[in-house]
């Protein structure tokens, strides 16, 4: 995928997944490998921070993402998202330089949801959540950013 940077600021941006929330992480790959050619990148993770359990799911080409949460517990932060049906979350960018990203978007109106935490997930890189009026909810991750290669409960 190619990075597109944004018209102001001086930080690039590529697509690192989708997220997207699930009842069954395990039905969820099911179908998704079944239907539409995706396979499991790295294993379960539990984010006992963002209290979901996390499968990564890569496309056919090797470069389209999936990210399946599962809420754990009724205060995870997505499980408003499955009441309502669940599906697509959020699209999370990675960044070489995540407090510029963060100050950027901040810069334009968007709304810090979470500082910077590790993410089990994603090989400890650490992650921030915001949202604007056009994007929703979004993910920025810092580069390297590598799926954990393991199941791993953290």
């Amino acid at each position: 995928m190619e990075a597109a940077e944004p018209k102001a600021g001086g930080f690039v941006l590529r697509v690192h997944h989708v997220g997207v929330v699930v009842a069954d992480i395990e039905e969820a790959v099911a179908a998704y490998c079944g239907a539409f050619g995706f396979r499991r990148e790295g294993g379960v993770v539990h984010d006992p921070v963002q209290q979901v359990r996390i499968q990564f799911l890569l496309d056919a080409s090797g470069r389209g993402r999936l990210e399946l949460l599962e809420p754990v517990g009724e205060t995870s932060p997505v499980a408003a998202a499955l009441q309502e049906g669940g599906g697509v979350h959020h699209i999370c960018y990675e960044t070489g330089d995540l407090e510029e990203a963060i100050e950027g978007f901040r810069r334009r109106g968007a709304v810090l949801i979470t500082r910077p935490v590790a993410a089990p997930a994603i090989g400890s890189a650490n992650v921030a959540f915001l949202y604007d009026r056009v994007q929703g909810v979004f993910e920025l991750v810092a580069s390297p950013a590598r799926v954990t290669p393991r199941e791993a409960e953290v």
